[in-house]
């Protein structure tokens, strides 16, 4: 039902614009544009947050580091099969937070648990809205969005 929301929202902007000559890939691919660097940021903070927990736990935990690291080149290199990598990785943290938020062992990891549950909700939310819109760009305009100096001025497309 988002995804339908968000064509709706497109093909509005493409509709309001009938004088200006704009494709749907146009719009898409300003549209990542700007959240780019939003997808960044959500990466890094996971990114922190891992190399946190892996000073004091296994070495198991290199995992999620490298998988943020997947995440954050598919985000720069526009390449939506990484982001895939980094959206399950989500959706496996997600669902072992859910876990200590029901058997909590103290009433500290109950609070951390609330937290990361939000969060983690909040950015597989925007991390499926930034994958599916990329998935939905031809591959050779996702190669055009890789060349050095690419930039769509996104003040002239208003979604």
């Amino acid at each position: 039902m988002a995804e339908n929301e968000q064509n709706s929202d497109i093909e509005n902007a493409v509709n309001v614009n009938n004088n200006v000559n704009i494709d749907i890939d146009t719009i898409r691919m300003s549209h990542i544009a700007s959240m780019k660097s939003s997808m960044i940021f959500i990466i890094i903070i996971d990114f922190i947050g891992n190399l946190f927990f892996s000073a004091f736990a296994s070495y198991i935990n290199i995992i999620p580091i490298l998988l943020d690291i997947v995440g954050y080149h598919g985000t720069r290199t526009y390449k939506p099969m990484y982001l895939s990598g980094y959206f399950c990785y989500t959706i496996i943290l997600l669902i072992g937070r859910i876990y200590y938020l029901i058997n909590p062992p103290s009433t500290t990891v109950f609070i951390f648990a609330i937290l990361f549950v939000v969060y983690y909700a909040w950015s597989l939310e925007f991390t499926w809205k930034y994958m599916t819109t990329l998935f939905k760009i031809p591959i050779e305009k996702r190669s055009l969005m890789r060349e050095p100096g690419w930039d769509i001025d996104t003040t002239q497309v208003n979604l």
